[in-house]
């Protein structure tokens, strides 16, 4: 027998309640998705573009944007920075092989700021670590003239400061390549009677200073070339 409604009682079954009851829950949730958050979205974005105008120029008034390169320059270039003096020490471009490098003496001293590294074996301890930076490259830094005879015999002179903090150098020269020389052959030079090829090496030779040249058995006059510009990249 089927159920009856008491008169002035509105009567709904469990399952039609169950279905209201999810349509107005679906309902609900329709209108969240496409009112509330929608407005949310169109805040966000109003914000971002007031943000985007105060960071960029309106498109009338807006600046051409200028892109940089870094120029690589060829150290055997004439152009740029061939000539100059580098951190290391050395100069950008060999003065030795490259007729456009000028003559100048780079002496990085205490501008190197380059880490002491050392590769060390796994199983080994390091030993005669040097405490303090040094160059470790040789350059051309001046010439050595011949005083006396009649060949006026120019050398080059090589050298490069031992430790920052002390004004000694080491030196050594290379023979000339005139007919009957012997070519690319390094010489060492003394300095008041003291070596320059030693681990302490000689006092900074100056220009006018008198060089004595091992195997030409004979005194030089040095000319020292004028200090370089130091480079850096600033980027």
């Amino acid at each position: 027998m089927p159920k009856k409604c008491i008169p002035g009682v509105i009567c709904i079954e469990n399952t039609t309640m169950f279905v209201i009851v999810l349509i107005i829950l679906f309902g609900t949730f329709l209108w969240y998705q496409r009112y509330y958050l929608a407005g949310k979205n169109e805040n966000v974005t109003t914000t971002t573009n007031h943000y985007s105008a105060l960071l960029y120029p309106p498109k009338h008034s807006q600046h051409p944007v200028i892109q940089q390169h870094l120029a690589t320059i060829p150290s055997q270039d004439i152009r740029g920075d061939v000539g100059r003096c580098t951190m290391g020490g050395g100069t950008v471009g060999d003065p030795l092989t490259n007729a456009y490098v000028p003559p100048i003496k780079c002496d990085a001293g205490g501008l190197m700021n380059i880490p002491l590294t050392m590769n060390v074996p796994s199983n080994g301890i390091p030993i005669n670590v040097p405490t303090q930076h040094y160059n470790t490259q040789y350059s051309q830094i001046g010439i050595l003239t011949k005083r006396y005879g009649s060949n006026n015999e120019i050398l080059p002179l090589m050298g490069r400061r031992t430790i920052t903090s002390r004004d000694k150098w080491q030196y050594y020269t290379v023979s000339g390549g005139g007919a009957g020389g012997n070519l690319q052959t390094k010489l060492p030079i003394r300095v008041k009677g003291k070596s320059c090829s030693g681990e302490y090496g000689c006092s900074e030779i100056y220009s006018g200073d008198e060089v004595y040249v091992e195997g030409f058995q004979d005194t030089f006059e040095a000319t020292v070339y004028e200090s370089g510009m130091f480079s850096y990249i600033p980027y």
